[in-house]
């Protein structure tokens, strides 16, 4: 492990380890064993592996999330006798990733406890999703709505005349 691998890891400077058995004591032990899977197979069909999982760094304690992707290095003969590979933290990645997701999972029990009718569009006017109410309202399912023109899905009629008017919707994406 190099030094710059091994400031990754919160390890003492120049402190290091040499064997692969060490590096799999700062690793979370609810990820060693498929770390230790996918580098076992790696070395077996001497091929490339690429791992995603957390450790502990050893100088604060800290979890962190890193990525290896690397490759096994053989002898004449064929013999493993090295893997190589790049350690790079991802932590905030991950964090952004989590917290986008949770954002996610947030405006979908937004988006589908709104007691109105609520249809998305993207900026060419397809609908990207509706909830329930819209559903009722319009005969239409989001499966089958979505990537639909909105003015097939939401036909808007006058309330007096009956004949049809211009969806608000499709003003404003077309007036910016």
């Amino acid at each position: 492990v190099s030094e710059n691998a091994g400031e990754v890891f919160g390890l003492p400077t120049g402190k290091t380890f040499e064997q692969i058995e060490q590096g799999f004591n700062i690793i979370h032990v609810d990820d060693v064993d498929r770390h230790r899977a996918t580098m076992s197979k790696a070395i077996a069909e001497r091929s490339s592996y690429q791992s995603e999982f957390r450790a502990v760094r050893q100088d604060t304690g800290d979890v962190i999330w890193l990525e290896e992707r690397g490759h096994t290095v053989c002898d004449e003969t064929g013999t493993a006798v090295q893997v190589v590979g790049v350690v790079v933290d991802v932590t905030e990645r991950r964090r952004a990733q989590q917290e986008l997701q949770q954002e996610r999972d947030r405006l979908r029990v937004t988006f589908a406890s709104i007691g109105d009718a609520v249809l998305t569009t993207d900026t060419e006017g397809r609908v990207t999703a509706m909830n329930a109410v819209a559903e009722r309202l319009t005969g239409w399912t989001n499966d089958d709505a979505v990537g639909q023109p909105l003015h097939d899905v939401f036909r808007i009629v006058n309330e007096t005349t009956r004949f049809p008017v211009e969806n608000p919707a499709t003003k404003a994406l077309r007036d910016g």
